[in-house]
């Protein structure tokens, strides 16, 4: 994990697309379960709070199914 200070104030969604590349697949989700408080701060979190930031585990790959095969 990794600790980052913002230097702006910035929507959680575009910080965690910034630190980890992508807000999917549990991305913001993984960084507000480890930052308790967090989401009490609003969407737009303020200029020199301190966010953890998770290491996300490799995307499981799926195998597609074809229904009308």
């Amino acid at each position: 994990m990794t600790i980052w200070r913002t230097t702006r104030d910035v929507r959680l969604d575009i910080l965690v697309a910034e630190l980890l590349g992508k807000t999917g697949d549990g991305a913001v989700e993984a960084v507000l379960a480890v930052n308790p408080g967090l989401a009490a701060l609003g969407p737009i979190i303020p200029l020199g709070t301190d966010v953890i930031v998770p290491e996300l585990p490799a995307a499981i790959a799926t195998v597609g199914v074809r229904v009308w095969e």
